[in-house]
């Protein structure tokens, strides 16, 4: 071997301990990677066994769902309060949790509130939607509220035709209760009433108000919340038997419309919409020019009471008495309208009305009295406008032409 001082030996040195340097210079970079390859590993194996077990992160949540529950019972309590804007948004809130969201129930709300708040065109997306599920347990409801619509649109032919759908439904009695049933039969009837109300020249005889936007409005009780989803019963009424399906398809005018509606009111005497259909009944022969029966029609409605069957009942027989020229019979039906109910959307047109036949009986001390009150009260231009132009008039009529 050779000797430390063999020249030989530095050669053979310096190589090997080229290789140890370079052994040793990269362990540490070996060493990071593995680490690092490692970390990566551990860090994906696991997010591969978090993902395996989340189904639903929002549906395990615990506490989402009962935020979920506290704003569905606060969005019913604004819906009992009509409190529609805040209950839609609460219901819509509900994003939480899809099993609650999505609920028959929840949906058939949302259009109710939706109704309410004008937004119409969605409002009947939702009816749609829920009218075409043949198990759920809104879709008679649903259908209905459709007829509503359409009937609140002046679209009558639309709204007859989702009604025959629901009273064929009814009288084969396929999935739809008693009470949704007669809704439909009478509703059906009160499409062939032509809405006479709208804008008229100042110096037009008034027309009858016709109780359209009452009955498709207050008197359907789709927006009483103890009632939703009660329509699909086994108990369905004795009366189906009295309304084969052909009786639907044949009422093709106003005449048959007004026949079959007082057959309805005879066998359902007791209905919600028993004076909303009485009082349609005078507005029926008012159409065809039949003024006695109009009349006699709309006083057997009214009443003592200050319900707004009664008072729309007690205008039409002023505005008939005022156009047949029974000024003292004019003046004693609006009497009930305009102290029957101050706050009343009627009063004002009243009081407009009952000025005018106090003009024409020459009392302008009283005209100018219910004209300046209607002016004070009303909440239109147009009416302010009436209410002022008649008083003008019942003053010149008295030669106070400066007044």
């Amino acid at each position: 071997p050779p000797t430390p001082t063999d020249p030989v030996a530095p050669s053979r040195a310096l190589p090997l301990f080229a290789i140890a340097l370079a052994i040793v210079g990269t362990l540490p970079i070996g060493l990071g990677i593995g680490m690092a390859r490692r970390t990566a590993n551990a860090a994906a194996a696991a997010s591969l066994a978090k993902s395996k077990h989340k189904t639903s992160p929002v549906r395990d949540d615990a506490a989402a769902v009962e935020l979920t529950r506290r704003n569905r019972l606060k969005a019913d309590d604004y819906f009992r309060a009509r409190e529609f804007r805040l209950a839609l948004q609460l219901y819509q809130s509900n994003e939480t949790v899809e099993s609650l969201r999505h609920s028959a129930e929840v949906s058939f709300k949302i259009a109710l509130c939706r109704e309410a708040l004008g937004q119409i065109e969605e409002a009947l997306t939702e009816y749609r939607e829920l009218s075409a599920h043949d198990q759920s347990p809104f879709q008679s409801a649903a259908l209905l509220a459709q007829a509503r619509i359409w009937f609140a649109k002046d679209e009558h032919q639309h709204a007859r035709e989702v009604l025959r759908q629901l009273c064929r439904s009814a009288t084969t009695r396929k999935g739809i209760g008693a009470e949704i049933g007669q809704d439909a039969r009478f509703f059906l009837a009160l499409t062939w009433l032509q809405n006479s109300a709208g804008q008229h020249d100042v110096l037009e005889t008034p027309r009858p108000i016709s109780p359209i936007a009452e009955i498709a409005w207050k008197g359907i009780s789709a927006f009483n919340p103890n009632n939703i989803g009660e329509d699909e019963v086994d108990d369905v009424s004795s009366n189906d038997d009295a309304n084969p399906a052909h009786e639907f398809v044949s009422v093709k005018n106003a005449l048959e419309a007004e026949q079959f509606l007082e057959r309805q009111i005879e066998l359902a005497p007791q209905h919600r919409l028993i004076g909303y259909a009485k009082l349609a009944l005078g507005q029926f022969a008012y159409q065809r020019g039949d003024l006695d029966s109009a009349v006699s029609r709309f006083e057997n409605v009214m009443s003592k009471s200050s319900d707004t069957v009664s008072l729309i009942a007690a205008y039409n027989s002023g505005v008939i008495h005022f156009q047949r020229g029974d000024i003292a019979a004019t003046v004693s039906a609006l009497g009930q309208v305009v102290d029957g109910a101050p706050g009343h959307g009627l009063v004002v047109p009243a009081l407009i009305l009952r000025g005018r036949a106090a003009i024409a009986l020459g009392n302008v001390e009283q005209a100018a009295f219910d004209l300046k009150r209607a002016a004070d009260i009303s909440n239109t231009e147009d009416e302010r406008s009436w209410a002022t132009a008649f008083m003008g008039m019942a003053f010149l009529q008295a030669r106070k032409q400066d007044v």
